[in-house]
């Protein structure tokens, strides 16, 4: 299947996005709707998502198979990492807590709190996988499905887990609130764009200038919540996204060698860069923002693509199936664009 290289690009925006966000919260240099960068990625996972199940021969078993090789190891390596570094050298990771039902919990993708009562694992950016995890397995069990009740399915599953944590409210906190619906707005633009609905003759442009300019407008105003957050964040997320993939279907985004290897290395950038975040400002300390937020930013980067080149890339052959030469009539949905485009995760 393909992969826009609009997508690519966002990815790589998306974590660029919030490797900035904690470097300036450690160091107390604002850039709050830095962290918007997850926001993008859940409307990215579930445009992904829906595109990937559009092979109607592709089973429950493989869709997880394929999910357990792009997500589990390099969390895990970054994880295991991580614990040894905090026992080895404690006072680098003063937020670290290894115990071991918490990094057995973390390791196991469950939500849960951590030893001082937040709601994240050992490595704390891994809550987002959390989220992550939950919408593979819905997605899963919706190949169930035949494939025009999918979506259908997908909905009215991420809406049972938001009136989960309305009714178990403890699990609001960890997993079951509205920013699961932000997968489900994610699948919508794919399924639009498969269906030819997306906006046409330049549209994309308003719609990512909407959602740009409403990210700039959030900049000056500490407006946050997790009950909103779906809207004040998720939405402009999804118009960023939309316009980004209207404009690639109709030929007008551009290419940028920069970004689409970002793009690829988004995933270990995203691991890696808290890390480095803490252990570097716990080494030079924060109190000179103008050293610390660059140096941050540029070994996170540095060491995510590390990561990427040495563990992500080499495991992507395990779980990547080689393209049929001959698919069956039905089996994987085109994308209608007008531009060369690369593979979809």
């Amino acid at each position: 299947m393909d992969r826009l290289r609009s997508i690519q690009h966002l990815r790589a925006l998306a974590a660029l996005s919030v490797v900035l966000y904690h470097a300036c919260q450690w160091s107390n240099a604002g850039f709050a709707i830095g962290a918007a960068g997850v926001d993008v990625f859940f409307i990215i996972s579930g445009f992904s998502m829906w595109m990937a199940v559009q092979d109607r021969d592709l089973s429950i078993k493989d869709f997880l198979r394929r999910r357990v090789w792009r997500v589990v190891p390099a969390y895990w390596l970054v994880t295991l990492i991580l614990t040894a570094l905090a026992l080895a050298w404690p006072r680098l990771f003063p937020h670290v807590y290894v115990q071991p039902l918490h990094l057995l919990l973390s390791l196991a993708f469950i939500p849960h709190t951590d030893p001082v009562g937040l709601p994240f694992p050992l490595l704390p950016v891994g809550w987002s996988l959390n989220y992550e995890a939950i919408f593979y397995l819905l997605v899963a069990a919706s190949l169930a499905e035949i494939p025009r009740r999918r979506f259908g399915r997908i909905g009215w599953s991420l809406a049972g887990v938001a009136l989960f944590g309305v009714i178990v409210r403890p699990t609001f906190y960890l997993f079951a609130n509205p920013m699961m619906f932000q997968f489900l707005a994610g699948a919508a633009i794919a399924r639009a764009l498969l269906q030819r609905r997306l906006p046409r003759h330049g549209a994309g442009w308003g719609l990512l200038a909407a959602g740009l300019g409403a990210f700039f407008y959030l900049s000056f105003f500490d407006l946050y919540g997790s009950l909103w957050r779906p809207f004040l964040w998720g939405a402009p997320a999804a118009l960023i996204v939309a316009g980004a993939v209207s404009l690639e279907a109709q030929g007008s985004w551009g290419r940028s060698r920069a970004l689409e290897g970002l793009g690829e290395a988004s995933y270990s950038i995203y691991l890696c860069h808290w890390p480095v975040v803490v252990a570097l400002s716990q080494i030079v300390g924060v109190r000179q923002p103008w050293l610390f937020v660059p140096l941050a930013f540029v070994l996170s980067v540095a060491a995510g693509l590390v990561c990427w080149r040495l563990v992500e890339r080499p495991l992507a052959g395990l779980w990547r199936s080689p393209p049929r030469a001959n698919p069956t009539p039905g089996s994987a949905a085109p994308i209608p664009t007008g531009s060369a485009s690369m593979r979809l995760d």
